[in-house]
C-alpha cells in the first residue's frame, strides 16, 4: 500500500511492531521491522523511530511498555521532534481491542499525525474511516473467536481426563502426554 498523500517523501516517522508470542512468531517481529526499513526507503520516508513489543497480546494495551511510550511521547507537548506519520504492519498489530484501538489512534490524529498500514487496504478520504472501523472490529472479533476456540480445547482436554495446568493434587503424579503431532 502506497503512503497517503499527507506522508510526502522526506516526512518523519515512527514504525510500531508488536507479535502475540504464539509459537510460530519468533520471526515476526524482526520480518515486520525488516518490511517497515525497506518500505520507508522505497517511499523516501524518514523512519526516526521503532517502538516494539515483543510476545504481547492486542487484546489490551497493558504491559505493553512500548506502545505506552509511544503514546506518551506522542501526546507530550515537548517532544522536539513530532513525527507526521506513525507506521504499522497492520491494524491488528495496533490494537485488537476495538475501544482502544478508537482511543488511541483518535488521540495520535488529534496531534496531526497519520497513522498509515502497510497491509490494510484503507482509501483514503472520509470513507476510509469506515474501511478502518470494519477492520478493527474484524480484528476484534478474532480475539472473541480465538477465546472461544482455546476454552473448547481446553474443556475437551478435561473431558478427556487431561488436567488444566498447574501442578496435580497431593499424592498424585503427573505424565507427559504427547497429543497429536505440530504441522
Amino acid at each position: 500500500m502506497p503512503p497517503p498523500q499527507q506522508l510526502l517523501q522526506g516526512s518523519i516517522v515512527w514504525g510500531y511492531l508488536r507479535d502475540s508470542g504464539g509459537d510460530s512468531q519468533e520471526q515476526s517481529v524482526p520480518q515486520q521491522k525488516e518490511e517497515l526499513q525497506s518500505y520507508c526507503e522505497k517511499h523516501g520516508l524518514a523512519l526516526s523511530d521503532t517502538f516494539i513489543d515483543v510476545a504481547k497480546t492486542g487484546r489490551t494495551v497493558t504491559g505493553r511498555d512500548s506502545f505506552n511510550d509511544m503514546i506518551e511521547l506522542l501526546t507530550c507537548s515537548s517532544l522536539d521532534l513530532k513525527p507526521d506519520g506513525l507506521l504499522v504492519w497492520n491494524l491488528a498489530r495496533f490494537s485488537r481491542e476495538l475501544d482502544d484501538a478508537s482511543y488511541y489512534k483518535a488521540i495520535i490524529r488529534k496531534r496531526g499525525i497519520v497513522i498509515h498500514s502497510l497491509t490494510d487496504p484503507i482509501p483514503e478520504g472520509d470513507y476510509g474511516r469506515v474501511v478502518e472501523v470494519i477492520i478493527d472490529i474484524a480484528n476484534a472479533e478474532k480475539i472473541r473467536q480465538t477465546s472461544r476456540d482455546v476454552k473448547r480445547a481446553l474443556q475437551l482436554m478435561v473431558r478427556h481426563g487431561f488436567a488444566h495446568g498447574g501442578f496435580p493434587p497431593r499424592g498424585y503424579k503427573s505424565d507427559s502426554v504427547v497429543i497429536g503431532k505440530k504441522r
